[in-house]
């Protein structure tokens, strides 16, 4: 019962997860083996499943259109340049300097981090749950950024002009699915394509 009631269920929305399917699962199972870990090798292991979910998110932000199809993309595993690229795609501009920085700066860090603790011989178990926790923040950060930007959502409320608009997944709708933004304020919504652009218009614009 202690065993079942320590597993991590993915944070985020259910259009972050719909979108992150894949690195989701992957938090899951490395939130699993550390539940399991005991001896320092084990918590190594949680290291390597932490930085295997870097890649994976890496991999899947930049799946289709957008960033991975900018000129001289980095290679595969270059976390830290993929980094940077991402970063600079859904934070740009003068206005948005310490949003960009703050993205790079952790997200560069939880890299670190998890390569570290794979790595060293002395692993603690605290070390292993501080590198979940690091992992789960860059996921966070960067899921609604990237979908947003990915599926063109607007900032604002086209009907009362309100920034609270929220992305949700709505597997009802066409044969595979479709995101809708919504307005909190208003309720107002609008159908949006499942890789980047709307369907039809809608109130939100």
């Amino acid at each position: 019962m202690a065993r079942v009631a320590a597993r991590r269920e993915p944070e985020g929305s259910e259009a972050e997860q719909e979108f992150l399917l894949v690195t989701n699962r992957k938090m899951l199972q490395a939130s699993e083996a550390f539940d399991r870990a005991n001896e320092a090798e084990e918590f190594q292991a949680v290291g390597m499943r932490c930085r295997e979910c870097l890649l994976t998110l890496i991999r899947e932000l930049t799946s289709g259109e957008g960033i991975a199809s900018e000129p001289d993309p980095p290679k595969a595993g270059d976390f830290p340049a993929w980094n940077d690229r991402i970063a600079n795609a859904v934070a740009p501009g003068a206005s948005a300097e310490h949003v960009r920085g703050y993205l790079k700066t952790t997200a560069d860090r939880a890299w670190r981090l998890v390569n570290w603790l794979t790595h060293t011989t002395s692993a603690t178990r605290s070390d292993a749950d501080l590198a979940l926790s690091a992992t789960s923040h860059v996921i966070n950060n960067y899921a609604l950024a990237v979908l947003k930007k990915r599926i063109d959502a607007p900032e604002r409320c086209g009907r009362c002009s309100s920034y609270k608009i929220t992305v949700d997944w709505r597997p009802d709708l066409g044969s595979a699915g479709l995101y809708i933004a919504r307005c909190e304020s208003c309720g107002a919504e609008k159908l949006l394509d499942t890789q980047r652009r709307r369907v039809k218009p809608a109130s939100v614009d």
